[in-house]
C-alpha cells in the first residue's frame, strides 16, 4: 500500500512532464547510456548542469548516450520542462542553459508556458518565443508524459522509492542498471564521479 501511495504521488507531481525518448530508444545498440532526472527549480541540479560537461563526453567515448529529462515538481514549474521538451534537438542545451540562469540565477517563477519561452528567448534571440510556445503546447509533447510515468514507475518500484533530484540512470541492453541520486552524495561532484565511475565498469 505504502509503495502504491508513492507511485501515486509521483504521477501527481509529474502530471504532465515528459521525456525526450522512450526507454527502448535509449539503447539504440549504445554499450552504456546515462539519463538525467532534473529540475530547473532544483538547486543541486543546477550545480550538477554547471560540472556535467566530462561526463557527457565520458559517456560518449564508450559509445553511449546522454539524456537530459526535465521535470515540473508542481503544475507551475511544469512549464519550463514542457518548454525544454518541445525544443528542437539542435536548441536543447541552449534552452537548458536559458531555463537554468532564469530560474536559479533570476529567481524568476515560469507560471505559463508563455513566460518560459519568453525567458528563453531572452537569451536566445533565434529563438521566436511563438514558436517555443507552439512546441510546448504540441500535442507530441503533451502526449511524452507516459513515457515519464513508466519511467517513474519503474523506478520506485524496482530501483528507490526515495531520491533526491537530480537522479542519474546507468541504462544498458534497454534495462536500468542503477539509480544514483543527489542524496546519497555530500555534492555535485562526487555525484558526478561516482556516475562516470559506473559508466566505465559497464562500459568495459
Amino acid at each position: 500500500m505504502k509503495k502504491q501511495i508513492v507511485i501515486l504521488l509521483l504521477k501527481t507531481i509529474l502530471l504532465a512532464t515528459a521525456i525526450v525518448s522512450t526507454p527502448s530508444a535509449w539503447a539504440e545498440s549504445k554499450p552504456v547510456n546515462v539519463v538525467e532526472v532534473a529540475s530547473f527549480y532544483c538547486g543541486n541540479c543546477y550545480a550538477v548542469k554547471q560540472q556535467i560537461m566530462p561526463l557527457i563526453r565520458a559517456v560518449e567515448k564508450t559509445g553511449g548516450l546522454y539524456h537530459f529529462v526535465p521535470v515540473g515538481l508542481d503544475a507551475d514549474q511544469n512549464w519550463s520542462a514542457m518548454a525544454y521538451l518541445g525544443t528542437p534537438a539542435e536548441k536543447t542545451s541552449g534552452v537548458a542553459e536559458a531555463l537554468y540562469k532564469s530560474v536559479q540565477d533570476l529567481g524568476m517563477n515560469l507560471d505559463s508556458a508563455a513566460s518560459a519561452c519568453n525567458a528563453i528567448s531572452n537569451y536566445m534571440r533565434e529563438y521566436d518565443p511563438d514558436t517555443c510556445l507552439e512546441n510546448a503546447l504540441s500535442d507530441s509533447t503533451m502526449t511524452r508524459q507516459d513515457n515519464v510515468f513508466r519511467l517513474m514507475d519503474e523506478i520506485v518500484e524496482n530501483h528507490r522509492a526515495n531520491f533526491v533530484f537530480p537522479l542519474f540512470l546507468i541504462q544498458q541492453d534497454g534495462e536500468i542498471k542503477r539509480v544514483l541520486s543527489f542524496g546519497d552524495y555530500d555534492n555535485a561532484t562526487q555525484l558526478l564521479d561516482e556516475v562516470a565511475r559506473q559508466v566505465k565498469s559497464y562500459g568495459s
